[in-house]
């Protein structure tokens, strides 16, 4: 039941993911208490700091709620959007909340990042810059830099709760996002998009927090209107989701490669590029192949690529 933790964001993310699931399931129940800290280390076979951090996620979230004298006790849950965090946004009234949430985290993080972030950190936001640079003739390749320089500026700040509110947002806003940066990188050109990013980089640099908020704020003040989310919540319409043909072909073959872990790389997947399995569109495909590669052994990685090159054909964008 409990499936070995895979090390994405962190272990203690897998782990409360897993909790969910089993939460989700009944294994654990509205009322119940779980087992202590050290049985669940024992159970997942990881760490004391690994349990904290899964437990601070989901109690966050509503989840669990520790309760002197009982331990840690699953909550009932008060409708059914119990798993908000973890749906799509669809609507622009949503989309608006979750931006102006995600400005609010994006704030914390920025700010603390200029008082916090080391040397060594500062050093990955600007290789990141970097590779968004060597991107400004692809927009996906883009997009996936703007998220990694994000992340990198939240790891910055020293709050692990706040990182994980942050991931915990991506999540249902990474389709939208990508939609508005899209928009943004076609229309108004690269060079305006990369400036705000190197912007909140070198005010991080330069221990400025206010430069590094205003400088978010100007870029994020332009996607903010209802009719830009309108429009980019409509964008997918020219673009299907690949649908549960393509989940079937790729987890039959994709299983008889490399087994039953097949399962969770194609999760993994689809988690780093912020999508959910079944939203995955035929102009996501390409790379959504190649986060599947990365995570295999290299000798599997060819034989992979003999099935990688059957799916785009069979779903991938017909020129």
């Amino acid at each position: 039941m409990i499936r070995p933790l895979q090390k994405r964001n962190s272990l203690g993310a897998d782990m409360a993911q897993q909790l969910q699931e089993m939460i989700g399931q009944g294994v654990y129940q509205p009322g119940d208490t779980l087992p202590s800290q050290r049985d669940l280390a024992k159970q997942f076979g990881t760490s004391l700091p690994t349990v904290r951090e899964a437990i601070s996620i989901l109690a966050t979230i509503g989840l669990l709620e520790a309760q002197p004298g009982r331990g840690t006790v699953v909550c009932a849950p008060e409708n059914s959007n119990q798993n908000l965090f973890f749906q799509a946004v669809s609507e622009t009234s949503e989309a608006q909340e979750f931006l102006e949430a995600r400005r609010l985290l994006e704030h914390y993080t920025l700010t603390h990042a200029a008082k916090h972030a080391t040397a060594n950190q500062i050093a990955e936001m600007r290789a990141i810059l970097m590779d968004m640079a060597a991107a400004k003739d692809n927009v996906e390749n883009y997009i996936q830099a703007d998220f990694a320089l994000h992340f990198a500026i939240a790891n910055a700040c020293n709050n692990r709760v706040v990182v994980q509110l942050l991931h915990a947002i991506h999540t249902p806003l990474a389709g939208l996002v990508r939609n508005l940066s899209t928009t943004l990188f076609l229309t108004q050109g690269f060079e305006k998009l990369h400036q705000a990013h190197s912007n909140m980089v070198e005010s991080i640099a330069k221990r400025n927090p206010n430069l590094a908020t205003n400088a978010f704020d100007d870029m994020l003040e332009q996607i903010l209107s209802a009719e830009e989310i309108g429009v980019a919540l409509e964008q997918n319409s020219n673009d299907p989701t690949l649908g549960t043909e393509f989940l079937e072909d790729l987890r039959w073959n994709f299983t008889r490669l490399v087994g039953p872990m097949a399962t969770i790389v194609i999760k993994d997947a689809a988690n780093e590029l912020g999508i959910a399995l079944e939203q995955l569109r035929s102009s996501q495909l390409e790379r959504f192949l190649i986060c599947i590669a990365t995570q295999l052994p290299k000798n599997q990685r060819e034989e992979f690529a003999v099935l990688e090159t059957l799916l785009q054909k069979r779903y991938g964008q017909k020129n």
